[in-house]
């Protein structure tokens, strides 16, 4: 995997874990963060932490996928009515059939009980690993603006 690649997934990861409400704000997280040290082994439980967490990414990326090839346009169909939905502020535009509507909105609620439920999950195998949500979340900023992290990260895989 590429660093770039790898700083992809550390924002997603950011975002991700930052919304389920057990993250730091990233203002904090900037200021307050103890700095890692790569040989410490809370680097390499972050590592393996990170491993974990790409691994849930990676699998429900393929579960939505399939979820939204349900749809029946497709999941490219999906995502035009989705942007369609966001432009219009969040209602259905009135030239879209009651049925699609309706398909639509249990395609949208499939995907959130499958986001709900890996954050979830992602939430726990970082405490698994032993550590905090929050310290998970600022060992990622770190990486984020330090490529010796990144290139750490990718040593120790």
């Amino acid at each position: 995997m590429t660093s770039t690649m790898t700083l992809k997934r550390v924002l997603t990861l950011l975002i991700v874990l930052t919304i389920s409400g057990s993250g730091v704000l990233f203002a904090q997280t900037q200021t307050e963060a103890e700095p890692v040290d790569p040989d410490s082994p809370e680097f390499g439980r972050f590592v393996q932490a990170l491993a974990d967490v790409e691994q849930i990414q990676d699998d429900v990326s393929g579960e939505i996928d399939g979820i939204l090839n349900t749809f029946s346009g497709g999941e490219e169909g999906f995502m035009e009515l989705h942007q369609r939905v966001q432009a219009a502020g969040g209602a259905p535009p009135a030239n879209v059939e009651d049925e699609v509507v309706e398909e639509y909105q249990e395609i949208v609620e499939e995907v959130d009980e499958v986001q709900m439920a890996s954050q979830q999950e992602m939430i726990d195998l970082v405490q698994d690993r032993g550590l905090s949500v929050s310290r998970f979340n600022e060992i990622i900023v770190m990486v984020q603006q330090d490529s010796e992290l990144q290139q750490a990260i990718q040593e120790r895989r």
